[in-house]
């Protein structure tokens, strides 16, 4: 029904998340300039549409609305005259119309001095109204992120039932969406305002959001570690604060939103403490300072692939508990007395005296005891480092636990040579199926020497490459400026000044592209070498720069996974996959015959190396060498 009503009794749509309307006088000269056109609807191409609610704006039923709108109601100019008796007019749609009115009535201009405004008049329930404001602001204007986040609020409050996927589907959006739009209501009402003036952006508070949480949970000493200016941020200055960073993102608009999560990684890296993986998967009872059972899932974890907790006392409760339980484990195995952490006895003879007593059996004065100092006796360590240091990251081995030694170590202590892990471990060598098709020293070394020489090779060809990239790219006055901060001595001599800054270069970008530079026994080839072509990629040069001849390859291979089989416990299939794949494409070239050492003893390191997987990788190789451990809760 189309009837004309009272301006003051329209009140907006309470599911209108719209909180700002521009260009109001702009639309209510156009509505004035089209009346002679449109004179039943007072200039209006499109009615505005509402429904009818009592004093307290709650939805009337059918019955009171079939009577509101009988002709009791309507005068004779078809005028809604129901004011009197507590009804009132809620929009549907149409609140800049609505707007244009009222300022067409404040100017005195006829027929808007009137005070009345045609609309339709429909029975609508909250739910219609909810969904007619979204698809009104959808199809009209871009609502800003924090007011979309409140009417699917909304939505989502009147049919708790439905999921993110079933309002996505409702109003067109994806269930990713509406799941990141509804997170932004859990940031402080500052950003909230920020976001909803259109000075922050919808990724720029998604960005925000975690660092709110860290802001929530600091305390004062942790947040005293943090800059308080809102200066830019960079990787090399200190984390700013969440208030600092806050003021910052709103002053630079430009900010993004990778800009700002690198950001809150520092925060979490500086107020915070690492959280090592043996602590983070242990299994702890809640309770106390614990504040859950695991570490992963907690709100107080914060960062990427490495974790900082912003609960300090939990995680030291969790340190010290993993830590007894650990060591008591150890201890009962290894028949030595437990000490507490702190006991001197830890750290206070060489470490490699204390290690060497113990593969000879031990002794009546050797203690254990838990320590996260860099240096320690680790009763362990020989089997996977000669450096008798372990990090605490590895979950398949007590390895904070340290040994020590009560009073002073004597002759009887150290005892004749014995039994120990370590030729255990050489027995279990000699139980491969491939054992004596295994190359001898000579062939090992010369394939570590190949090995060498292609690392060393393929350093200088990114050197070269870099300097040759100075030289196309960087003038010879630039080039002149820098030789005279690097390497004045030579400034006379141009025709080294690119290699020079290439030199200094990669020396200088050892952090960022320090997979590059990792040419050692530790890392797998296939990584080693694709990372290296990943760094000169990054850098703007050509990955063409590397290349290595296919014998080289070959061998650099080789030389990598007998190596690794001095420490079974890092063997993974990923390395024998590299393996394998090196094998076929030897033979996909046909040139097997040209190698044929090389192929062959590929063959007997994959099967060598598929052995140990499965047969000691890594629990059971830990309990071949030092015989059944009690398990330890995961």
């Amino acid at each position: 029904m189309i009837i004309d009503v009272p301006l003051d009794l329209i009140y907006d749509n309470p599911f209108q998340g719209r909180s700002t309307y521009s260009d109001i006088d702009l639309l209510a000269a156009d509505i004035a300039e089209n009346y002679e056109t449109f004179v039943e609807t007072l200039g209006l191409m499109q009615l505005p549409a509402g429904r009818i609610i009592d004093a307290e704006g709650n939805y009337i039923d059918d019955d009171i609305y079939n009577r509101i709108i009988g002709d009791e109601t309507v005068d004779e100019a078809n005028n809604l005259t129901i004011g009197s008796k507590g009804f009132q007019v809620q929009l549907a749609y149409g609140h800049r119309r609505l707007r244009a009115f009222r300022l067409l009535e404040d100017q005195g201009k006829f027929p808007y001095d009137q005070g009345f405004m045609p609309m339709q008049v429909l029975q609508l329930y909250d739910e219609e109204m909810l969904d007619v404001a979204w698809s009104e602001n959808q199809a009209r204007a871009n609502l800003t992120a924090i007011e979309k986040a409140r009417m699917l609020d909304r939505k989502q409050k009147t049919h708790p039932s439905m999921t993110h996927d079933d309002i996505g589907k409702a109003w067109g959006l994806s269930r990713s969406s509406v799941s990141n739009l509804l997170r932004l209501l859990e940031l402080p009402s500052e950003l909230q305002t920020a976001n909803r003036k259109g000075v922050i952006s919808q990724r720029q508070s998604l960005a925000l959001l975690p660092i709110s949480k860290l802001d929530e949970q600091m305390e004062e000493g942790q947040r005293a570690k943090l800059n308080d200016v809102a200066t830019e941020p960079t990787p090399a200055r200190p984390a700013l604060t969440p208030g600092a960073l806050y003021a910052y993102v709103q002053d630079h608009p430009e900010t993004t939103a990778e800009t700002i999560r690198n950001e809150g990684e520092k925060i979490a890296r500086l107020a915070g403490e690492a959280i090592p993986v043996a602590i983070a998967t242990y299994h702890y009872k809640a309770g106390g300072q614990v504040r859950q059972t695991l570490c992963r899932g907690c709100s107080y974890s914060h960062g990427g692939r490495r974790k900082f907790c912003m609960d300090l006392p939990c995680l030291k409760a969790k340190k010290k508990f993993y830590a007894s339980e650990q060591t008591k484990i150890v201890a009962k195995r290894l028949g030595y007395e437990y000490v507490v952490p702190e006991d001197p006895s830890l750290n206070r003879w060489p470490h490699r005296s204390l290690v060497k007593i113990h593969l000879n059996g031990g002794c009546t004065h050797m203690v254990v005891g838990w320590t996260e100092k860099r240096e320690a006796a680790r009763p362990e360590a020989p089997l996977y480092s000669d450096h008798p240091y372990i990090t605490m990251t590895d979950r398949t081995i007590p390895n904070g636990v340290a040994l020590g030694h009560v009073g002073e170590i004597e002759q009887d202590c150290i005892g004749e040579e014995a039994p120990t892990p370590l030729k255990k471990q050489e027995l279990l060598l000699a139980g491969s199926p491939v054992a004596g098709q295994l190359p001898d020293e000579d062939q090992l070394e010369a394939w570590k020497n190949v090995y060498a020489t292609t690392a060393a090779r393929i350093e200088t060809q990114i050197k070269a490459a870099l300097a040759a990239e100075s030289e196309r790219l960087i003038p010879i006055e630039a080039q002149a400026l820098l030789i005279n901060f690097l390497r004045p001595e030579i400034r006379e001599e141009r025709d080294k000044w690119p290699k020079w800054i290439a030199h200094h270069l990669y020396e200088r970008t050892h952090d960022f592209g320090r997979e590059a530079r990792a040419w050692t026994l530790s890392g797998r080839p296939r990584l080693m070498i694709e990372n290296a072509r990943k760094y000169l990629g990054r850098i703007g040069i050509s990955t063409d720069s590397i290349n290595i001849e296919l014998a080289s390859e070959a061998y650099y291979y080789l030389s990598y996974y007998y190596h690794i089989r001095e420490n079974p416990i890092a063997i993974k299939a990923a390395d024998i996959e590299d393996l394998r794949r090196m094998r076929e494409i030897l033979t996909e070239l046909n040139i097997e015959k040209e190698y044929p050492s090389a192929a062959a003893a590929m063959a007997v390191a994959e099967l060598d190396m598929e052995w140990w997987l499965e047969t000691f990788h890594p629990p059971k190789y830990h309990a071949a060498v030092f015989g059944e451990a009690e398990s330890i809760p995961n």
